[in-house]
């Protein structure tokens, strides 16, 4: 039996049902949406073979209600399914997902969201996997608050101790949060991490730190490497050279500000001025913010 239809883009549904259907259950002539939309170009399969997404070329609109027809479609077990199933057009399709983190003080840290979720969902300690650096990895989230203002919307971390200084990140997931439509938070975006911010007293180099080094880009969460604890309200310029001293990148800094809910680091993608993906190996940076001086090495393994 079929659980539920759902819009997830405006040329898109996802078809879930209650146990796994038949290998050719990929097959687009199964399946027809009325009015005006047909048949779907591609069908994927996934959660167990228990789900489906429909994908159209023809772009639903703001109108009725609309109706999705099975066709020669069949469960696991062989028994046909021939209901069809009434779903309504759908204006919000995004999933919600982490802007950015600040730490406003040594024992909180703000999400920053891209819109308005479930308030009960985003205030369950349940649904946050939280993981502190090596150094620090007694401490514990004590406490979940959900906030909505005019211009932000975020989620407030209380810790149980104070935030440490690490060349490690904290490491943040939200898992099972929806939007006010009912779009859950993906793997595209329920993920962050966060260190101490320049409002906390960094006001030069001494503290900057590079992680995640070496960045392994096939067995870690990272896909950038990134220079955190960066002094505030500054500009300056990194530059990157590689292991025979020839300039690779580089990029202006700053000024990071605290008022705008600024991040205080920085990320780089690995990819060289011309947009083009480094390779393994070692790399060396020099970090100037003002009068504020930094340099050292890093390595990449692709």
């Amino acid at each position: 039996e079929i659980e539920f239809v759902k819009m997830v883009s405006q040329y898109s549904i996802k078809v879930k049902f209650d146990q796994q259907l038949n290998q050719n259950a990929n097959n687009i002539s199964f399946y027809s949406v009325t009015p005006d939309i047909g048949n779907p170009i591609s069908v994927n399969m996934f959660e167990d073979d228990s789900a489906l997404l429909l994908r159209f070329l023809n772009k639903f609109e703001p109108e009725n209600n609309y109706m999705l027809s099975f066709h020669n479609l069949s469960g696991i077990s062989g028994v046909p399914i021939t209901s069809s199933f009434e779903f309504p057009y759908q204006a919000d399709t995004e999933a919600p997902r982490i802007l950015t983190t600040i730490t406003p003080s040594f024992k909180t840290a703000k999400i920053i969201m891209s819109e308005k979720l479930n308030s009960d969902q985003a205030e369950n300690l349940s649904n946050i996997t939280f993981v502190p650096p090596a150094l620090d990895d007694n401490n514990k989230i004590e406490e979940l608050i959900y906030n909505e203002t005019i211009d932000s919307v975020y989620i407030t971390l209380k810790l149980e101790s104070k935030i440490l200084y690490s060349n490690q990140s904290y490491f943040i997931r939200l898992e099972n949060i929806e939007d006010l439509s009912g779009n859950e938070i993906s793997n595209n975006g329920n993920k962050c991490h966060f260190n101490l911010t320049g409002n906390l007293e960094i006001k030069n180099l001494r503290k900057m730190q590079v992680y995640p080094n070496p960045l392994d880009l096939h067995a870690s969460n990272f896909d950038k490497v990134n220079f955190i604890n960066l002094p505030m309200n500054i500009s300056g310029k990194i530059w990157i050279y590689n292991i025979n001293s020839e300039l690779i990148f580089s990029d202006d800094i700053g000024p990071f500000d605290d008022s705008t809910n600024s991040r205080n680091f920085y990320s780089w993608n690995c990819q060289n001025n011309s947009g083009k993906q480094v390779s393994s190996g070692m790399y060396y940076y020099f970090l100037k913010m003002k009068e504020h001086t930094k340099k050292g090495k890093f390595v990449i393994i692709n």
